[in-house]
């Protein structure tokens, strides 16, 4: 069942998950069913935030950002709701890495199945905003960079890898992916536990269940390491 998003009153800091159909999303799926997860956390392959804007809010922003890269394109959305996000390349605003989207738009031109997962959590738009300038210029870690931070990032979701390394840690860059980006988010406001890794937390973690008996998911399971009640998965395109 599709749900419209208008009638969940969606607030910042709700996330959203998405299954995209495109090449590196399905690269996403096909590696996470290989170190271990199954349908339907496996089918998960992107993770944005949700942020709500109202007009003076977006305009403290615009200001903010006045001279960096993406700062200008981001337009006003009729229903104050925006998105937040790392990616590769959003063809639709010629926009790469880190950046913020009318959700109404983004929504219309986002190619596959797109869930959000509500949060109930204070009114978090100030830190958020302050998050989003510090990080808007960051880069989208793809290329062979990303590629070997995704393999190990699965590896060590593995038990028998992890009794092999046990103190092995991704390194922290400013090229966050898109689901790195969303933890370090949260984190920073104070929604996710110290011990979560934010570059060990694929898209496939942020599911509602999971089946986790030969994976080592104590630092990455959103589940297991949110600070604040949440909704089950809810799909609304």
């Amino acid at each position: 069942m599709i749900t419209d998003y208008l009638k969940l009153n969606l607030q910042t800091c709700d996330i959203g998950i998405c299954s995209g159909d495109g090449n590196l999303s399905n690269s996403i799926k096909s590696f996470q069913r290989f170190v271990g997860f199954r349908p339907p956390a496996s089918d998960l392959s992107h993770v944005v935030g949700v942020v709500r804007l109202n007009y003076q809010q977006l305009l403290t922003l615009r200001h903010s950002m006045a001279g960096m890269k993406g700062g200008e394109w981001i337009d006003s959305d009729p229903n104050d709701l925006y998105i937040f996000e790392s990616t590769t390349h959003n063809k639709w605003c010629n926009k790469k890495g880190v950046q913020v989207n009318p959700m109404s738009e983004w929504l219309k031109n986002y190619n596959g199945k797109v869930y959000v997962r509500k949060l109930t959590t204070d009114d978090k738009t100030a830190e958020t905003t302050k998050f989003a300038i510090e990080h808007i210029d960051d880069k989208y870690e793809n290329g062979i960079a990303g590629f070997f931070e995704l393999l190990f990032c699965g590896l060590m979701l593995s038990r028998f890898i992890r009794k092999i390394f046990p103190k092995w840690k991704p390194a922290d860059t400013k090229t966050p992916h898109c689901s790195e980006l969303i933890a370090k988010w949260l984190k920073h406001l104070g929604l996710l536990k110290d011990i979560a890794i934010e570059n060990r937390m694929p898209p496939a973690v942020w599911a509602d269940r999971l089946q986790i008996k030969k994976l080592h998911l104590e630092t990455a399971c959103l589940n297991e390491n949110i600070l604040c009640p949440m909704t089950e998965l809810i799909r609304i395109k």
